[in-house]
């Protein structure tokens, strides 16, 4: 057998081509395919055959069945192939999602830890309108575009 993305030979067990990684399942069942299809469509062209022109159009029979049905299988094949190369593209896409969308949450929760931090230094302070952390001689805040200095006045002359 043949691998499909590299062209090199291997064996027909294993699910990765031990050359290039890449997934066999696809090949497998190509073959799979092309023998059942064949096997079935020869039965079914043998009794035709013999029906029609006796032994000799059975035995006929069975070999052109046999080979449309190995083409056919190859060509189903190929389609299954596809889809499951596809289907192992998309898992691989959400796998990496999902390790991106944890390092996300991982981050995030250690970002309260840092505004603490940045809060408490004095260098920086929250918008009150949107309650994200700007440096405290913002005048507008960068997030929301908001006028801060107003706001932080007028709660100055209230106290």
């Amino acid at each position: 057998m043949r691998c499909s993305n590299c062209g090199k030979d291997i064996p027909f067990s294993g699910t990765v081509c031990p050359y290039c990684k890449a997934n066999k399942q696809g090949d497998q069942i190509g073959w799979a395919l092309a023998n059942v299809l064949g096997f079935v469509f020869g039965i079914i062209g043998a009794f035709i055959g013999d029906a029609i022109w006796g032994f000799g159009g059975g035995v006929a029979g069975f070999i052109v069945g046999f080979i449309t049905g190995v083409i056919m299988g190859f060509i189903q094949g190929d389609k299954a192939t596809k889809n499951i190369r596809a289907a192992a593209q998309i898992k691989a896409q959400a796998a990496e999602q999902t390790r991106i969308d944890t390092e996300a949450v991982a981050s995030r929760m250690a970002y309260p830890q840092q505004e603490y931090e940045m809060l408490a230094s004095g260098a920086y302070k929250k918008c009150p309108h949107c309650a994200e952390v700007i440096r405290s001689e913002a005048s507008v805040c960068r997030f929301c575009g908001r006028d801060v200095a107003q706001v932080d006045s007028s709660k100055e002359r209230a106290i």
